[in-house]
């Protein structure tokens, strides 16, 4: 196989060359794949100079035998993550983890019934980096599909730094506004949780049966359940609370949160998701001393002890525990439909907003940066009808005066 460049040629107010790849088909040596190469407004290369030398580097990695090289997708995979754990001042190892979670889902994508990470390096261009794309949309969740999205071009940039085969990132030149459009309306069809549905009363008569019947079936589920329906926190930073995050001053008790779980990867996280979500939030009496019971009945004493686990004394998984402990009652109780851990947290943030509370505060004890954070989670569309009517009756006084 050969490779020859054309020199730097106008092309109305951008320039290109091109790479004609030659090669031997029935006998006959022949011109058998022409790529273009060219200035683009927003990335590289941006101008003449910088294509000057992207033409410059594809020379040299073709003299020295690099260009073209017949590595898979996968074996690049491998290839980068040595060079980060070897390069100084590198990511993180939970970062590289984190990676190597987000390419298990990446190599589930394919083009042609065949795993892009068996797809040689030099097969990838920008139509089939877009089939990649709209592969990811159909098969993978919006935060695997955006995440996957990223390493595919961090792998991109790496195979071009390192003269493998491919000529520059292609992640660059794809439009993912059908992605952006997939995770709108994915968002906009979520229904209101089961709990919040059917008006304040109603909720609150479904948690009651609710914390009811695992008070007797299961207590320990039962502790997590309020706990869950009193803090409203993500899940993933309730289950890898440690004994030592649970605090007593003055006969105050709160919850310290200072880190999370990734509930579909189980991966620990040593931060919040955010950094609003770092933050300790006020337990009320009530609960203070439930807490302090199930701390004594189940004997956790060591400061580093989870404070929830499985029966073989593991961390929670999130899909286990909604299917065979949270929802395994809901036919006896009369709920239709299934309770999530997140159902809990729109529950609590739908009643703070239902009361009328402090928006800094929810804000604040629900780790929320945002005022508008905090408003996606209101549900249900309750109205307090008797706070509606002490502002009418305020309005009409002040107009008999």
């Amino acid at each position: 196989m050969e490779y020859k460049l054309t020199n730097i040629t106008p092309w109305g107010d951008r320039y290109y060359f091109e790479i004609k790849t030659f090669d031997y088909v029935d006998d006959e040596f022949r011109k058998i794949e022409t790529e273009r190469i060219a200035t683009k407004k927003s990335s590289f290369p941006r101008n003449i100079e910088e294509l000057a030398k992207e033409k410059e580097r594809i020379e040299k990695s073709i003299k020295n035998g690099t260009y073209g090289k017949q590595d898979t997708l996968g074996v690049l995979y491998d290839d980068w993550k040595k060079h980060l754990e070897q390069i100084q001042h590198g990511p993180e190892p939970e970062t590289i983890k984190n990676y190597e979670y987000d390419a298990e889902q990446l190599w589930t994508i394919k083009i042609d019934n065949k795993s892009i990470k068996n797809r040689l390096l030099k097969d990838f261009n920008k139509k089939i980096t877009s089939s990649i794309g709209k592969e990811m949309n159909k098969h993978l969740t919006p935060r695997y599909n955006r995440e996957c999205f990223k390493l595919l071009g961090r792998l991109f940039k790496y195979a071009a730094e390192e003269e493998r085969g491919i000529i520059f990132n292609y992640c660059d030149q794809v439009d993912r506004n059908e992605f952006k459009r997939i995770f709108k309306k994915n968002e906009d069809s979520k229904e209101d949780p089961i709990i919040v549905q059917g008006g304040y009363k109603k909720a609150l008569q479904k948690l009651e049966k609710l914390c009811d019947v695992f008070k007797i079936r299961n207590y320990d589920a039962y502790v997590l359940i309020r706990l869950m329906r009193e803090l409203g926190g993500r899940f993933g930073e309730i289950i890898p609370l440690l004994l030592k995050d649970f605090v007593i001053e003055d006969g105050i008790g709160r919850i310290d949160i200072n880190k999370t779980v990734n509930t579909s990867s189980g991966r620990l996280k040593h931060k919040p998701k955010s950094r609003a979500g770092d933050r300790a939030v006020t337990l009320s009496k009530e609960m203070t001393q439930l807490f302090c019971e199930y701390i004594h009945k189940n004997n956790i004493t060591d400061p580093n002890q989870l404070l929830f686990t499985t029966e073989k004394g593991t961390m929670l998984h999130r899909n286990n525990f909604v299917n065979r402990v949270l929802n395994k009652y809901n036919k006896e109780i009369g709920i239709v439909g299934n309770i999530t851990p997140h159902s809990f947290r729109v529950f609590v943030i739908t009643l703070k907003e239902y009361l009328e509370e402090n928006k800094q505060a929810m804000m604040r004890d629900h780790g929320h940066a945002t005022k508008e954070i905090s408003d996606r989670y209101v549900k249900g569309g309750w109205r307090n009808f008797e706070k509606e009517q002490e502002r009418a009756d305020k309005i009409a006084a002040l107009m008999k005066n």
